[in-house]
C-alpha cells in the first residue's frame, strides 16, 4: 500500500495523451508511468492530475480541479 504524506505528493503532470479510460503516461515522482483516468474525459499533455491509486505499474489518476496548463 502507498501512503501519502500529502496532497503535493499525489500531483503528477500528464506526459502523453491520457484518452477516457484508456492509457496514457504521466511523470509522478521524477519518474514516467503509464496512466489511466476512469473519468470519461481526455487529458492532454501538461495537465497536472491527483494520483488516487495505484495499479500495479499503472497510476489512476483524476484531473485537479480548476488547474490550467497554459
Amino acid at each position: 500500500m502507498l501512503f501519502f504524506s500529502d496532497e503535493w505528493d499525489r500531483e503528477a503532470i500528464v506526459d502523453e495523451e491520457i484518452p477516457p479510460r484508456r492509457p496514457g503516461r504521466a511523470q509522478f515522482r521524477g519518474s514516467y508511468w503509464m496512466a489511466r483516468c476512469q473519468q470519461p474525459i481526455l487529458l492532454k499533455p501538461g495537465t497536472l492530475v491527483r494520483v488516487i491509486e495505484i495499479r500495479n505499474t499503472t497510476l489512476i489518476v483524476e484531473p485537479v480541479p480548476n488547474y490550467d496548463s497554459q
